[in-house]
């Protein structure tokens, strides 16, 4: 199963920015309501006292993210194997090919957008199994049948002399390299 290992849980970090950040916090808070900033900054609590509480809340937190994640996995790996044997193990290579990020809540997605129908399996979005072909015209009789005007503007001219016209054009020929079309531009 492809995915991407969550992060080891590091401490809280305690940084002069930090504290730094906080007191502009209070700051602003105060200064928002000049008729009231007594009344905040009696109400507001000390930086070391926030940083404590950052601290437990930074450890909770980082579990509830790790167990959310974990559950996530186990939900989707759940759905995988509620699929029939023979669908399961071509979602299966399908996850390990498919361009999403390696996370349970992409799984997830993918495996809601097959139960409703949205992507196939078997012709998945991201792959592109059709054949190019360039849109050539073998033996042209007309001009017109060898070149598609795609553009046209007006070049030069200035206070002396006429501006002429500038013609684009894609030429439908087949080239030998490798069948890429060929512009082509034409002033008259």
């Amino acid at each position: 199963m492809r995915f991407r290992p969550w992060p080891k849980p590091e401490p809280y970090r305690d940084t002069s920015r930090k504290r730094a950040a906080f007191k502009r916090k209070q700051r602003l808070e105060r200064e928002a309501l000049p008729l009231f900033s007594e009344m905040i900054a009696a109400g507001q609590h000390g930086v070391d006292e926030e940083m404590v509480r950052r601290h437990v809340w930074w450890d909770e937190r980082e579990r509830e993210q790790r167990a959310l994640r974990a559950a996530r996995w186990r939900e989707a790996r759940a759905r995988l194997f509620a699929l029939g044997d023979g669908l399961r193990l071509t979602v299966r290579k399908l996850w390990r090919g498919c361009p999403y990020p390696a996370d349970p809540a992409y799984l997830l997605d993918l495996l809601h957008q097959i139960a409703v129908g949205r992507v196939d399996p078997k012709r998945p979005p991201w792959v592109f199994d059709g054949k190019l072909t360039a849109h050539t015209t073998p033996n042209p009789e007309k001009f017109d049948e060898a070149f598609r005007q795609i553009g046209r503007r007006k070049i030069g001219g200035g206070p002396k002399a006429t501006p002429a016209d500038e013609f684009l054009f894609c030429c439908r020929l087949a080239v030998k390299r490798k069948n890429a079309p060929v512009s082509l531009r034409l002033s008259i």
